[in-house]
């Protein structure tokens, strides 16, 4: 894990004897997605978002709805991508295409 992410795993560490690394994956992935920054969580390893994500009852999290939102969103963008940036464009791509002005827009 990068020292970054170390900030979110406040009860792990020396003082613990509890070494963040050794956490289950899925723990890991939903105390960023719950206390993370938006920079950091997208910064997060795609493999591991791509791969425990579908697992996580996003309702259940402790993360506010507009993230909660986002992330039941982009699930079904996991499987056919990359990375974040490729997932969210095309998540985003998607929703506009169901937008009426924006299919009127994009005719010529």
């Amino acid at each position: 894990m990068q020292k970054r992410f170390l900030k979110y795993f406040w009860d792990t560490g020396a003082s613990t004897g509890i070494d963040p690394d050794t956490l289950s994956p899925t723990f890991r992935l939903k105390r960023l997605i719950e206390y993370a920054s938006f920079p950091d969580l997208i910064n997060y390893d795609f493999q591991e978002v791509k791969t425990y994500l579908p697992q996580i009852n996003i309702d259940r999290l402790r993360a506010n709805e507009y993230r909660k939102e986002m992330l039941k969103a982009i699930i079904p963008y996991l499987s056919t991508t990359n990375d974040w940036e490729e997932a969210i464009m095309q998540m985003f791509k998607d929703k506009l295409s169901q937008v009426k002005w924006f299919k009127n827009d994009n005719k010529s």
